[in-house]
Order: C-alpha cells, then sequence, then structure tokens
C-alpha cells in the first residue's frame, strides 16, 4: 500500500512542469513587493482615483448608468463599485478597500505578463535555445521580462495611484499572448474572439485603448505572428472587438449629442497642446474657442475665485466631470503647434527607455555576440509585430498628450521584443548569461527595498500605525461642526482633498491663490466671502494658515492643523 501511495506521489511529481513552478514563484515574489507598496500608501487617494472612487459609489447608490461617463472610462470604476457594494466600507476604511481593489488589478496584470511570457517564450524557443524543456533558460527569460514588469509598473505607474493604467498593462499583455497563440494555434477561431474581447475590455478601461487595439489588428493582419495564421479570421476579432465596443461608443454619443469614444483624449490634446480650457473648467476665455455651456461662476479674479455649484453630487464638481465643465469647448487645433511638442514627448519617451542603464547594457551585449555569431539567420520579418505595436502606442499618446504611466506596459512589450529579436540559437548559452544579470539589477533594489519596508508593513497589518492624515483630517473636521453633505469653499489646491471625500463635504468654490488669499484687507475680503456664502459654502476649508497672519474667525482643528472659518449666514 505504502509504495503504491509512493508510486502516484513520484508520479504526479513528475507531472508538475517546472517551468510554471517558477512562474508561480516569480507571482509570489510580485505580489509581496507590490502590496508592501498598497499597504504603506493605504491612505493616499490620488484627485484621478478621486472621481474613479466618486464614479464607482454612484454607481453603487444609482445604478449602473452612473458609469455612462464622458471622461472616465467604465472598467475600472465598475470593478471598485463592485468591492463596495459586497464590503459596505465606511468611510475611513473606503480608501483602504480601494487599494486592495488595486492590488487584485496588480495581480491580473502579473498573471497576464506570465501569460505572456510563456507564450513569447514559446515563439522564440529556437533562437533562445530551449528546444525541450530548456528549464534553465526558461526561469532566467521569464525572469527577465517579470522583472521589466516590476521595474515599469514600479517606476512609471506608481502602484498606489488609483487609475487604470495597471488594468490597462494587463489587458497589452493578454493581447500579446492571444496573438502568439493565434500564431501557434492559427485555425483556432475561439482565439481569435477572445483577442477581440480582450481588445473590446481594453477600450472598456480606456478610450485610447480603441486606437491601440485598431493598431494591433492592423499589424498583426501586416505581419501575422505565424505562418498559418488566417488573415479572414481577423474579422471576427474585429466583428468581436467591435461588438464590445460599439454600444458603449452608441451610449456616449447619445449622451454627448454628437459621435464620441469619449472626451479624455480630445480634452487633454486642447489642454496640453493649446493650454485652452482646463481642469478648472471652460469660461470662454480666450476668445474665439467655443461658447462655454457649464462654465464656472467667476467670483473674483484678483484672487481668482470661482463658484461651481453642480447639478451632480460630488466631492470636487470640476475634477469629478471635466467635460461638462468644458461642454462647447471647441478649438481650432493647428497641427503646428502639435508638431512643435512632439521634440519634447519623445525626448521624455526616450529618457524613459534609458532610465535603467542596465536594460540598455544588456541589449548592446546581446547585439554584440550575435555579431560575433553573425552567420546565424535573423528572426523573419513575422516578428515585427510586437515592436510595431509597442512603438505604435508610443506614437499614439506622443501624438496627443505623453504621460510614462500610459506607456508602461508598451516598454515592457518593446524590450521584450528586441531582447527576442537579438537573441541567436548558436549564441545563445552566452547570450542567457547576459540576460540574467540584467533581470537580477533589476530585481535586487526591488527585494532591497521590500525587506526595509517589512517593519513598517508587519505595524501597518497589526493595526499599530497611527491613523492617515486625511482620515484625522476628516474626523477632525466633524469635530469642528461640518457635517456629511455640508458644501464648502477651499482655499489653496482642490486637487488632494481626499479628507474632504472621506468628511463627505461638497466644494462648491475655491479660491486657487491661496498666498494672495491670506494678503488681502478685510474690505476686499468681505464681498468675496459674502458671494462664496451666497453660492451655498458654509465654510472656508485651507491645507495651511501662515503663522504670521491674524485671520479672525479663523481656527485649526486637532493635531491634523486644518485651518476652518465659518461664513456667516
Amino acid at each position: 500500500m505504502t509504495k503504491h501511495w509512493r508510486g502516484r506521489l513520484a508520479d504526479s511529481m513528475a507531472a508538475i512542469d517546472p517551468r510554471k513552478c517558477w512562474l508561480v514563484v516569480l507571482n509570489l515574489m510580485g505580489f509581496v513587493i507590490t502590496s508592501f507598496a498598497q499597504i504603506l500608501e493605504r491612505n493616499y487617494l490620488n484627485p484621478d482615483g478621486l472621481s474613479y472612487l466618486e464614479v464607482a459609489s454612484h454607481t453603487v447608490e444609482k445604478g449602473p448608468g452612473s458609469l455612462l461617463h464622458l471622461y472616465w472610462s467604465p472598467l475600472y470604476p465598475a470593478l471598485i463599485a463592485a468591492f463596495l457594494a459586497v464590503f459596505r466600507p465606511t468611510p475611513a476604511h473606503e480608501i483602504a478597500l480601494v487599494h486592495v481593489v488595486n492590488e487584485l488589478v496588480v495581480m491580473g496584470a502579473s498573471v497576464a505578463c506570465s501569460w505572456f511570457i510563456w507564450r513569447w517564450i514559446e515563439a522564440h524557443s529556437h533562437s533562445f535555445g530551449l528546444e525541450g524543456r530548456g528549464v534553465f533558460g526558461f526561469c532566467i527569460f521569464s525572469t527577465f521580462v517579470y522583472a521589466l514588469f516590476l521595474w515599469s509598473a514600479l517606476s512609471f505607474v506608481y502602484l498606489p495611484n488609483v487609475t487604470p493604467d495597471i488594468m490597462v498593462m494587463a489587458i497589452a499583455f493578454a493581447a500579446a499572448a492571444c496573438c502568439y497563440a493565434i500564431g501557434k494555434f492559427p485555425d483556432s477561431r475561439p482565439r481569435y474572439a477572445v483577442l477581440g474581447l480582450i481588445l473590446g475590455a481594453g477600450y472598456l478601461a480606456k478610450a485610447a485603448m480603441l486606437v491601440v487595439g485598431s493598431l494591433l489588428l492592423l499589424l498583426i493582419w501586416i505581419c501575422p505572428p505565424g505562418r498559418s495564421v488566417r488573415r479572414r479570421y481577423l474579422a471576427i476579432t474585429a466583428a468581436t472587438f467591435a461588438a464590445v465596443a460599439l454600444p458603449w461608443i452608441a451610449g456616449l454619443s447619445l449622451k454627448a449629442g454628437k459621435p464620441t469614444i469619449g472626451e479624455a483624449g480630445r480634452l487633454n490634446m486642447i489642454w496640453t497642446n493649446l493650454w485652452v480650457g482646463g481642469f478648472e473648467g471652460f469660461a470662454g476665455d480666450p476668445p474665439g474657442n467655443g461658447t462655454p455651456q457649464h462654465p464656472p461662476r467667476i467670483i473674483s479674479t484678483n484672487p481668482s475665485v470661482r463658484e461651481f455649484n453642480a447639478p451632480f453630487e460630488a466631492t470636487y464638481p470640476l475634477w469629478y466631470d471635466p467635460a461638462y465643465w468644458n461642454a462647447g469647448l471647441n478649438p481650432p487645433i493647428p497641427a503646428g503647434r502639435v508638431l512643435e511638442l512632439v521634440p519634447l514627448r519623445l525626448k521624455r519617451a526616450w529618457e524613459m527607455f534609458t532610465s535603467e542603464p542596465a536594460i540598455e547594457w544588456g541589449f548592446a551585449i546581446l547585439l554584440l555576440i550575435r555579431l560575433v555569431f553573425w552567420k546565424q539567420r535573423w528572426p523573419g520579418w513575422r516578428q515585427l509585430w510586437l515592436p510595431g505595436w509597442g512603438i505604435a502606442t508610443f506614437a499614439v499618446y506622443i501624438a496627443v498628450t505623453f504621460d510614462t504611466r500610459y506607456v508602461a506596459g508598451a516598454a515592457v512589450l518593446v524590450w521584450s521584443a528586441a531582447y527576442g529579436l537579438a537573441m541567436g540559437n548558436r549564441s545563445a548559452r552566452f547570450q542567457q548569461f547576459a540576460v540574467g544579470a540584467v533581470a537580477l539589477i533589476l530585481l535586487a533594489p526591488m527585494l532591497r527595498d521590500a525587506r526595509r519596508q517589512m517593519y513598517a508593513v508587519r505595524l501597518a497589518i497589526s493595526g499599530q500605525a497611527p491613523a492617515g492624515w486625511a482620515i484625522r483630517a476628516a474626523s477632525q473636521l466633524e469635530r469642528a461642526g461640518l457635517r456629511p453633505g455640508d458644501h464648502i469653499a477651499t482655499i489653496g489646491d482642490s486637487f488632494a482633498v481626499d479628507y474632504l471625500r472621506i468628511a463627505r463635504l461638497r466644494i462648491v468654490a475655491q479660491v486657487r491663490d491661496e498666498d494672495q488669499w491670506w494678503q488681502l484687507s478685510p474690505e476686499r475680503l468681505g464681498p468675496i466671502e459674502r458671494a462664496i456664502r451666497k453660492a451655498g459654502a458654509r465654510a472656508l476649508v485651507a491645507r495651511k494658515k501662515p503663522e504670521s497672519c491674524a485671520c479672525p474667525g479663523w481656527f485649526v482643528t486637532g493635531d491634523a492643523g486644518v485651518p476652518i472659518r465659518y461664513l456667516d449666514p
């Protein structure tokens, strides 16, 4: 009996693929590194995250119609809404729950990266010298690509940010892996449909992915990822992609009253290329850029004070729905102005690519070794779709507006493709050592930082860490007499208002130049404060108050130090 069970155990162990076990190890390591970042910043909420959270909250309270938003894409807030509906967190724990969701998205990206690694190595197994199982070489190349993923996510996205950028990265990995799967199984029609579903999910995560996904379809039609890929089957991918995207485009177009795939790209292009309109809404200046439909009311120009008592509930209405406040903004976009900014964005993209010298040196060493064995056959043109898609993604954002977090996934794909193209079968053994060295150099600082963070993480998990500033500030605002639903005006930057979300307060007016505000005489302050009070604000709230300012009527709440002044009724 014992021999029988030993035999079965031995058979089971023999059936385990060590390559898949190594991918599990990499995912566990990634979970430790990324979860530490989420735990340490569990009370942090960036401005975009505030809007995504409030879209999700409205979805739970009012129904899925709240997801039909002209600026914020629906997939990410829908996921947050699902967790809010299930767990019903208190206001003080809401942001921490969002970070749990964020970490689940990161792990989804980790799994998608593992799928991409498997298919990528499979497609390059000959040039990597990995015929058969090739466990050692597989571990080297998989560690390298996974290290690229962690490096890109930590360096360019900033994981505690509550944004869909990691979700978009996961979708990019999944789409690339699916393309490799189509190359290996060219007659499998369901795989073509799955690719369309993935690209459709990409559009629902971020509107720009409609263009980026369409470019991928074009590229794999021109450069199929396998010799036997059926180009006619790509119609299945296109049809599935359209079946996911078109209903949402129709809904957005009906809401906007014009054809649109979403207003985020258009508005960001106007803001960053022409500097018209902006985060504070479009009030009509300068002339010739359209007629504002919902302009914020200007209470004062010196200092700049704007009132925006919106027809919807939000902590900071101007950033909850930028499309509403910029409605009517329609300036001419001269191509010359866009082209002027291209060199600057190309420079930023180059700096992003070259920010880690080890990757460049590793690639240079691979090329040098490859040139020594120059008689080897170079990879065929069918491998060019992957770097082509990564570069095309960069080109899309360079043309509109560029930020490293938008192209973090594309950077991983481009570097993976570059290393794959530089590998050669006869020189693979030498090149493996170079790739392994680069992987270790990338991982070493991440593991070191994780080790240093262990004590702080342990305190946070055990509940011994002090409450975050935002939680303390919200509690002290309530003790000072402000109640959920109260309308207030802010002095200074209104983007960093996570504490006001916790306190459930609503901003209806803001003073942008806080330094100028504190220097105003009582005679100047009186009319402005009365106008703010007339707009519905019960109190003024600032982030700080100069110690030298007497400022009658102001008081500071507790150790959070939030200055408040109640406005006379």
